[in-house]
């Protein structure tokens, strides 16, 4: 039997660590989750000098002489039991229900962060899911895998990319975006 908080505590791990090799541009590996810029959720780590903004993911303000301003409240999934075609035929589908959880975490910052859902299952390719504006704003490019547009049958307008393709996206532009689009109006 798999101990799914090991598998979700063990994800959340990988993730900081990308997310902290992108926003920081530097190499991490050998480096413990607690030495990273990023960091998965733990008790009490908000309290220690981290972003309260996001929920499973957590950042310092300053890491090693460099500012960090990162805009994603991130919600982060690796579950079994979704398809990606789901999207398609099934307004109940797992990641929508994970999308409007992202969302009322992201409304709750103060900082105005953009929600970001991050997931995965096994054997699969990491997904992410961000406003349609957002993407539109950023630009980033398809390399790995179709961009994909998703209008929910509630309005919403959504796009799904994967971690390969985000991650392309040069962080000073996502910040400078942030503070003209988002944070602007």
């Amino acid at each position: 039997m798999v101990d799914g908080r090991a598998k979700g505590n063990k994800f959340e791990v990988q993730i900081a660590r990308v997310i902290s090799e992108w926003f920081c541009g530097k190499d991490f590996s050998g480096r413990k989750w607690y030495q990273l810029p990023f960091r998965r959720r733990s008790p009490g780590n908000a309290m220690d000098g981290f972003t309260n903004g996001a929920w499973d993911l957590h950042h310092v303000p300053e890491y090693e002489g460099m500012k960090i301003e990162f805009p994603f409240s991130v919600e982060l999934k690796n579950q079994e039991k979704w398809e990606l075609d789901g999207m398609f035929h099934c307004d109940k589908w797992k990641p929508f229900e994970w999308w409007d959880q992202t969302l009322e975490q992201a409304q709750k910052t103060q900082e105005r962060l953009l929600p970001m859902l991050i997931f995965t299952r096994n054997r699969r390719a990491t997904y992410v899911l961000l406003e349609e504006r957002v993407l539109k704003w950023l630009r980033p490019k398809a390399v790995n895998a179709p961009i994909v547009s998703i209008k929910r049958q509630d309005g919403q307008s959504l796009s799904l990319l994967t971690m390969e393709d985000m991650v392309q996206v040069p962080p000073s532009g996502l910040v400078k975006v942030y503070r003209k689009q988002i944070r602007a109006g």
